[in-house]
C-alpha cells in the first residue's frame, strides 16, 4: 500500500482540526493541537490555499478555514497536494514503475492493492475522518479514561 509522506499526514491533521473548529481556526492554534512546527504549517496551509482547499484572512482575528464543507473535500484533493504524481505507480519491488509490457514479480498481485487504496482516498472524505472521530471520542468519553487522559489516534488527540 502506498505510504503517505509526513506532509501528507500533517496536512490532514491540520484540516481536521480546522474542520473541528466550527468556523476559523489560526496557526498558533493548529501547531498547539497537531505539534507541526509553525513554519512547516504555514507552507502546508497556503498549498491548501493554492489547491483551494482553504480560505484565509490576515490580521486580527484571522486564519484559516475551510473553502468547502468537509462532505466536500475528498481525501485524495488533499494528498494530491503533496505526493508526487507516480504515488499510485510506484513498485512494490522499487522499479521506477511496472510498465504494461514488463511488469514486475510482485505487479499482479500489488496492483490491486494499490487501486484499493485510490478508491479509498477518492471515496473518503474530510467529513468521514471527523465523524469516525466523534464516534471514537463518543466510545472513550470521559468515564472510560482516567482522569488526564487523551485518546490520541496517529497522533490526532480526539
Amino acid at each position: 500500500m502506498p505510504v503517505l509522506s509526513q506532509t501528507s499526514r500533517y496536512a490532514l491533521h491540520a484540516l481536521i482540526v480546522i474542520a473541528r473548529s466550527s468556523g476559523q481556526a489560526n496557526v498558533r492554534v493548529i501547531a498547539e493541537e497537531t505539534s507541526i512546527p509553525m513554519n512547516y504549517l504555514g507552507k502546508i496551509l497556503h498549498v491548501l490555499g493554492r489547491r483551494g482547499l482553504l480560505r484565509s484572512s490576515r490580521g486580527v482575528g484571522g486564519g484559516f478555514w475551510l473553502a468547502r464543507p468537509p462532505q466536500q473535500i475528498p481525501l485524495i484533493e488533499i494528498i494530491e497536494a503533496f505526493e508526487d504524481r507516480q504515488f499510485f505507480a510506484r513498485c512494490l519491488l522499487g522499479s521506477e514503475s511496472c510498465p504494461e509490457g514488463r511488469p514486475c514479480a510482485a505487479h499482479a498481485l500489488w496492483a490491486p492493492i494499490v487501486e484499493q487504496t485510490r478508491q479509498f482516498f477518492e471515496a473518503t472524505t474530510l467529513a468521514d475522518l471527523l465523524a469516525e472521530g466523534q464516534a471514537l471520542e463518543a466510545l472513550a468519553g470521559p468515564a472510560r479514561l482516567p482522569s488526564g487522559s487523551e485518546l490520541s489516534i496517529d497522533g490526532v488527540e480526539w
